[in-house]
């Protein structure tokens, strides 16, 4: 698997390359001919916990280790500080721009992960349904055969009021949008995991269980299926490299 990063920890971008799976099958004719199975097409976008804050390395991320734990093609972009409506790092948010730098339609991918909400606390909640209905929005445009799945609210372990309130315009914001979108919401589901001393972000364990987490989740609402397609031998596409 090849693991590209690109700007560090303040902000990455990272493409995950997973080898094509293969096994045999009969053709038409009745002969075994080998034929593809290519892996999953992913892109991630989110904050902080996208970006590998916390373990200290952006290939140690709960996205980094979900790419690898579901065999994938990823494309992953976190900016700490970013989120639907906070622009983030460097200014490289929010989410939209971030979907926009990655260029959906060119990845085409099948399931498209976002990673925010923590960074909006206090954002006028108006503000914020509209930010997160134009992501998914754009997210449906630009790359129509994905399911989306959202993580929602990370806070420290005394979540105010206006924690809530974000993570409810999030969710009914994109539930409203796609009735099938996956909902993966940390604040009310109660998710605990080890955090680095900040108190905030995971731990390198931490990162570990918000992978497997957040793997469960998608397996159990069939977003994780690997794309197939069976051709010759002889046409079978290489893996796409970073």
């Amino acid at each position: 698997m090849l693991l590209r990063i690109i700007g560090g920890i303040a902000a990455i971008a990272a493409v995950v390359g997973a080898s094509v799976m293969l096994w045999p099958s009969k053709s038409a004719g009745g002969h075994v001919a080998s034929c593809e199975r290519r892996p999953l097409e992913v892109v991630i976008v989110g904050a902080s916990y996208t970006a590998g804050v916390g373990p200290g390395n952006p290939a140690e991320s709960w996205a980094g280790l979900l790419t690898r734990d579901l065999h994938a093609n990823a494309v992953v972009y976190g900016v700490p500080g970013a989120g639907y409506v906070r622009q983030g790092y460097g200014h490289r948010g929010p989410v939209i721009a971030e979907l926009e730098h990655i260029d959906l339609p060119s990845v085409d991918p099948e399931l498209v992960i976002v990673q925010a909400g923590h960074n909006d606390i206090g954002v006028p909640l108006a503000l914020e349904r509209r930010q997160v209905t134009e992501a998914i929005d754009l997210i449906r445009d630009e790359a129509p055969r994905a399911k989306i799945a959202l993580v929602t609210v990370f806070t420290k372990r005394s979540p105010s009021q206006a924690a809530y309130r974000t993570d409810h315009a999030i969710v009914s914001a994109a539930t409203a949008a796609d009735r099938g979108v996956i909902i993966m919401d940390p604040l009310t589901q109660g998710w605990r995991f080890g955090r680095v001393r900040d108190g905030l972000h995971p731990s390198v364990a931490g990162s570990h269980w918000l992978a497997s987490t957040v793997e469960h989740a998608l397996r159990t609402n069939d977003a994780t299926s690997l794309s197939g397609t069976c051709a010759p031998a002889s046409s079978q596409k290489r893996p796409r490299s970073a």
